[in-house]
């Protein structure tokens, strides 16, 4: 498998020579999350991605280091990178659409860790779930399909499609009521208790 830096020097010049402006523009934002470094812990990483595209023997005269730890950081920093984007990044993007383009991206934003549960669900939503639970990164997603399920159904996305079926107007008057600001004793009791059942 060719490197990561090979690779994406490779669509950048396809995607030139295409004039396709959204690869280009998708590759060219990778290049720069790649050349800020703060995806390894690697000390040296700004050293290295300093001379993108010379060769090991050009790298290891201008830095002092040797030869094959060059070539071998180089082979780790790879490696990391295909972890971070997926061992498929550029069979898909090099496709170029706009979903190929947009898969690209979000997989970018994942890199960058610019993607948080604010996005998918509401503050509230996210604290209530949170709100003594305990850590613990070992659990398996495979054992938590109804979780997920769960989300989905609570999800702004979700909660955004039913209310456009609904009337908006209704509901205001619903949580005005619920709020004691309208309606009468007896019919905000009455929805008081659906709530409650």
């Amino acid at each position: 498998m060719r490197s990561f830096f090979y690779n994406l020097d490779s669509v950048i010049s396809d995607s030139q020579n295409t004039h396709n402006k959204e690869l280009y523009s998708l590759c060219y934002d990778v290049k720069q999350f790649v050349m800020e470094g703060t995806f390894t812990n690697y000390k040296k990483v700004k050293t290295i991605l300093g001379y993108w595209g010379e060769p090991d023997s050009y790298v290891s005269k201008m830095t002092g280091m040797k030869e094959g730890t060059v070539r071998v950081t180089r082979r780790n920093l790879s490696n990391e990178l295909y972890e971070i984007f997926g061992y498929d990044f550029f069979n898909i993007i090099s496709v170029g659409d706009s979903k190929a383009i947009s898969d690209g991206r979000y997989r970018l934003d994942l890199a960058s860790k610019n993607i948080s549960a604010n996005k998918y669900l509401y503050q509230e939503f996210i604290n209530t779930v949170t709100n003594g639970s305990v850590l613990d990164d070992s659990i398996d997603i495979k054992s938590c399909a109804m979780e997920i399920q769960f989300l989905i159904k609570h999800s702004r996305n979700s909660i955004e499609k039913e209310l456009e079926m609904l009337d908006k107007d209704k509901l205001a008057f619903l949580i005005r009521m619920l709020n004691n600001e309208s309606g009468s004793i007896t019919n905000i009791y009455n929805l008081v208790r659906c709530f409650e059942k």
